[in-house]
Parts: C-alpha cells; sequence; structure tokens
C-alpha cells in the first residue's frame, strides 16, 4: 500500500523561516547549462575557465529550485512571482550559498498563504552575486493532509489522472 503522510514535527513556514544550501560550479555544468538555455553568451562559452561566468539563468534556475524544493518538503507550493538583479558574475570555478528567507505571510483568499521571501546567491567572500525576491502561494501539510493511495494504479498514471 503506498501512503502520503503529514510532514509531523515541521516548523512553522512563516515571517523568518530561511533556508539554504550551497552549490559548487565546474566549467563543465557552466556550458551545458548555457548551450541547454539558448544563452550564447561567450562569457558562459570562449573564456578561459578562471573567468567563465555562469549565466543568469543558471542562477535564477537555481534559487527558484531551492525555494521549491525547501517548501514542498512543509506543503504544497505553487510560485507565483520571482525577480532577480544579477549584481555580479558568478564564475564557472566558484561555490555560492544559495538563501531564501520568508519575509512575510499573508492568508490567500481561497485557502492557504501567499509567501513573500527574499533571497540571495553570495559566493565566499560573502559578497551578493545576486539578489532575488519572489512569491508563492504555499498551503501546508496537516493532520488531515494523509491520503491512503492504495487504490491509485501507479503502474497506468497519466497526466489526467487524480
Amino acid at each position: 500500500m503506498l501512503e502520503a503522510t503529514a510532514h509531523f514535527n515541521r516548523q512553522e513556514v512563516d515571517a523568518g523561516y530561511r533556508f539554504s544550501r550551497q552549490h559548487g560550479f565546474d566549467e563543465d555544468q557552466v556550458k551545458r547549462f548555457a548551450l541547454m538555455a539558448g544563452d550564447h553568451d561567450p562569457t558562459q562559452q570562449d573564456l578561459p575557465h578562471d573567468l567563465l561566468h555562469a549565466s543568469g539563468a543558471y542562477i535564477t534556475a537555481l534559487l527558484m529550485g531551492l525555494a521549491s524544493s525547501q517548501l514542498a518538503q512543509e506543503g504544497r507550493v505553487q510560485g507565483m512571482n520571482y525577480s532577480m538583479d544579477m549584481l555580479r558574475p558568478v564564475f564557472a570555478t566558484e561555490k555560492v550559498t544559495l538563501e531564501w528567507v520568508v519575509s512575510s505571510r499573508t492568508r490567500h483568499l481561497e485557502g492557504g498563504w501567499i509567501l513573500e521571501l527574499e533571497g540571495n546567491a553570495h559566493g565566499p567572500d560573502q559578497l551578493p552575486r545576486v539578489l532575488a525576491i519572489g512569491r508563492v502561494l504555499f498551503t501546508p501539510w496537516s493532520v488531515d493532509s494523509r491520503r491512503d493511495l492504495s487504490d491509485i494504479d501507479v503502474a497506468n498514471l497519466d497526466a489526467d489522472s487524480p
């Protein structure tokens, strides 16, 4: 039997809730991501490895992915809006810390919360490379969110399944 269970003993997601992770880049990653994203800027392809930059799209994807992944552990999350300010280059050989803090939480009319997020990516020198703001719709898991999934035929799921 498959069963999705509520998350107990979790920290309440409210103003002040913070989370972060580190990401180390390498030259191959930076070049591959730029190509996949259609970014042909020579700073992501043709410079010596110590001058090669990670694209802004790459940093943005990492920040948005962190917000989604972390908040999904605490409830249902849907990104509504993100904005990024690229302040300094992130070099392909650099390790950055990606972090978010919930700056406010307001009740959504249809249930859940609107979370306002403030984030950044900074290097080992603590200087911000990217500043970010985000807004997500968040509905925390609750004890009654437990759902018995034993009646679902997992092998035959499709996009229209409940």
